[in-house]
């Protein structure tokens, strides 16, 4: 069906009664792009704060279309990113809106129109949310504002703590985005098991020379085996040429954790070969097996 014929039929829906059929519909103008139909988006989004939307079907379905065709107006994503709904459960009540307002914070984030502190003003509540998916996405949303006001707010989250180690990985993430690598680098020697895998993690994502130093100079001077199996995973992961050098490098008879590391590098032609020929030139039978397991699955 052409798009001329599709958005009359869509529109209907979109004002439709049943929150299924509208998260149907909002679904399918987010997968056809359709940008015309942006402003049905926003009013079918407004309209179901005030009826009964269970579970947030049809604003989560919604606000995930508006991210989509980026949508940048403030208020939208401000009404989302407040939102609490207490839905009935067993032995009690639970709040099902999380999913909405993490997908609000994000967009928040992309309405540039917006002055950076005001934004950050309103994200930085949420960093304290109960709901950790929306303190996870706060923390990313954060960094996507690419303002160096955010650096101290991020710092401080890492210094709070947070009971799910993925939110202070996903602060390291923005941080790392922010310029600010050697707050990062330093919690490789943070007294938390976590706060060092995530920190190591968060640096095997950069391309950036410093990281690959920052993770070489832990995983020679570090004793602790997790920690070191850790380094090696994020270094295997990286993107980094230096970080790739240093691994191949690393391969001798017994290596077979080198190996693992370089898992993710099987579908890069060029490296894989750079690493079979290296592990050829080991002589070990054992390490060649290991590498057929781990290059070949």
């Amino acid at each position: 069906m052409a798009v001329e014929e599709a958005a009359p039929a869509l529109r209907k829906a979109l004002s439709d009664k049943s929150n299924l059929v509208v998260s149907k519909a909002a679904a399918i103008v987010e997968l056809r792009g359709l940008h015309e139909l942006v402003p049905d988006l926003i009013a079918a989004f407004a309209r179901w704060f005030g009826e009964g939307d269970a579970q947030c079907w049809a604003k989560n379905a919604l606000a995930k279309a508006m991210l989509a065709l980026e949508v940048s107006d403030a208020e939208v994503w401000q009404q989302g990113l407040r939102h609490v709904q207490m839905e009935g459960s067993y032995g009690g009540s639970i709040d099902v809106a999380a999913t909405l307002r993490a997908t609000c914070a994000i967009g928040l984030a992309t309405c540039t129109r917006l002055p950076a502190v005001s934004v950050l003003n309103l994200l930085a509540e949420r960093l304290t949310e109960t709901e950790a998916a929306v303190r996870l996405e706060t923390a990313r949303a954060i960094g996507m504002l690419n303002a160096p006001e955010g650096e101290p707010v991020l710092r401080l989250k890492v210094h709070a703590g947070d009971d799910e180690p993925r939110v202070i990985g996903a602060c390291f993430d923005s941080l790392i985005a922010l310029r600010a690598l050697n707050f990062v680098a330093a919690r490789l020697w943070d007294d938390d098991d976590d706060v060092r895998m995530e920190a190591a993690s968060a640096l095997g994502g950069s391309r950036d020379d410093a990281a690959f130093t920052a993770l070489k100079a832990c995983y020679e001077s570090c004793a602790e085996r997790q920690m070191r199996k850790a380094v090696l995973l994020a270094m295997g992961a990286s993107r980094n040429e230096s970080a790739l050098t240093y691994l191949i490098g690393l391969i001798e008879p017994g290596a077979s954790n080198v190996i693992e590391a370089l898992a993710p590098n099987r579908f890069h032609d060029d490296t894989r070969r750079r690493i079979e020929e290296a592990v050829n030139a080991t002589g070990s039978e054992t390490l060649r097996r290991v590498f057929q397991k781990e290059f070949n699955s």
